[in-house]
């Protein structure tokens, strides 16, 4: 654990309410061990996105250029302009997907053409996974077996939140927090192999394509499958009771206006 993020943070957990009385941000004293991703995109410039789970997965420019953007709240998100991506080498952390995972994001599209990816691990084996969208249809893979297309798609130009879940069986997909579709699942995953060597965010790092097109804000990743209740609530925010550079009472989970 990195103990930069976990000085003064108490374990404690509660849900606050937002301006919008159909949903409530999460806040956290310290993010669940599930959590092996969770970065808010508020640095407003710099190369590296930081990492607010326990674990420190800080996450470095690998491709492109970081732009900065507002996120119609108090905050900052990060355009991907196509040619933008971001890495972290594997952890035994990251090392632990096996079978289950839940992936959110807030996104707005600016292209939905081909394959556009919001995060990955990949690999030459049948270990690894993808979350993104292709040709507007949220997708969750696993590589080299199946591609589980939902049936509902994204809008162009539009803020709106995407929640990807596999438990093994099956995958399942939610936008701005309704169940869209469910998929029968096909193919395993288990990142602990050592053909799968890095995380990555806004591409394809091993044939560097796929790249996201659009602003993306307050991803998360857990090896837990989430249930539907847990990804409505996530979908109103996360918040951190203590901000971990010392600053309190800050919000970081402000919902989008559509």
């Amino acid at each position: 654990m990195d103990l930069r993020r976990s000085a003064c943070i108490a374990g404690i957990v509660v849900v606050a309410a937002l301006a919008s009385p159909a949903l409530a941000q999460v806040t956290y004293g310290e993010l669940p061990e599930d959590f092996v991703l969770f970065v808010n995109f508020d640095e407003g410039s710099g190369e590296t996105l930081v990492d607010y789970s326990s674990y420190g997965h800080d996450l470095e420019l690998s491709s492109g250029s970081a732009d900065w953007v507002a996120d119609n709240g108090s905050g900052k998100a990060l355009e991907f302009d196509g040619e933008t991506a971001f890495t972290i080498e594997k952890t035994d952390a990251l090392a632990s997907f096996v079978d289950t995972i839940t992936v959110g994001a807030w996104v707005r599209p600016s292209a939905l053409d081909g394959w556009r990816n919001i995060a990955e691990m990949d690999g030459d084996a049948n270990q690894s996974w993808k979350v993104g969208f292709n040709n507007a249809n949220p997708v969750f893979t696993t590589y080299h077996v199946k591609d589980h297309t939902a049936s509902g798609t994204m809008e162009l130009d539009v803020w709106q939140h995407i929640a990807y879940v596999y438990d093994g069986a099956n995958a399942n997909f939610y936008i701005d927090g309704a169940h869209d579709s469910e998929i029968a699942g096909n193919g395993i995953f288990d990142t602990s192999g050592d053909t799968v060597v890095s995380l990555d965010v806004g591409w394809r790092s091993t044939s560097q394509t796929s790249f996201m097109s659009g602003a993306m804000d307050q991803l998360w990743i857990s090896t837990d499958a989430k249930s539907a209740a847990e990804v409505k609530e996530l979908m109103g925010g996360i918040t951190l009771g203590v901000d971990p550079a010392g600053k309190t009472a800050t919000t970081w989970g402000l919902i989008k206006q559509r």
